[in-house]
């Protein structure tokens, strides 16, 4: 018995497709979290934004939590985290500082995030 062969279309597998359009559920879903706050993002809001029909959107997500979560996850995934030496940066500036200057709060913290 032979194998059933998978479909290609624009030389894409139907996997390739499926992951193809999550990335646009998930960088939409962005767009609006960024936008308009969780509060108003909504599924046919992502569904919209990324220019997918709700059925492509069940496809990848049981519900709109799972995709911000999937959104989140993302945006840690791109994050650079701190180093050790981040830190020993920070406080060395804090005690080489001019004495005539005075710090409150020193917040080290990534670019991605300040």
């Amino acid at each position: 018995m032979s194998k059933p062969r998978k479909r290609m279309w624009q030389g894409r597998t139907p996997a390739d497709r499926a992951a193809h359009r999550r990335a646009q559920l998930i960088e939409a879903g962005a767009d609006l979290l960024g936008q308009v706050g969780a509060a108003g993002t909504s599924m046919r809001g992502v569904c919209r934004r990324a220019a997918l029909s709700e059925r492509y959107f069940y496809e990848s997500f049981a519900g709109l939590d799972e995709l911000m979560i999937a959104v989140l996850d993302e945006f840690y995934e791109q994050t650079e985290v701190l180093t050790p030496d981040d830190i020993a940066d920070g406080v060395a500036y804090m005690v080489t500082r001019p004495r005539h200057t005075s710090i409150g709060e020193l917040w080290i913290m990534p670019t991605d995030q300040a």
